[in-house]
């Protein structure tokens, strides 16, 4: 699990790094009992298991949550 939680800060640091508008991918957060992580994407939260897996939308709409 923690070679997980490292890849996807890597890869979220990265993505920023080369991001055009590095406010897309940000805030990324793991669940209390740590099968989760949450993380905002263009302004929308998303989930996703820890494990990995495919990501869903939790909220959608014009402002930034």
């Amino acid at each position: 699990m923690k070679t997980t939680i490292i890849s996807l800060g890597l890869l979220i640091a990265a993505g920023a790094a080369h991001a055009v508008n590095p406010m897309w991918v940000r805030d990324a957060r793991i669940s209390p009992d740590g099968t989760r992580i949450v993380f905002s994407y263009k302004g929308d939260l998303y989930t996703v298991p820890a494990q990995g897996g495919d990501a869903v939308r939790v909220t959608t709409g014009p402002a930034y949550e």
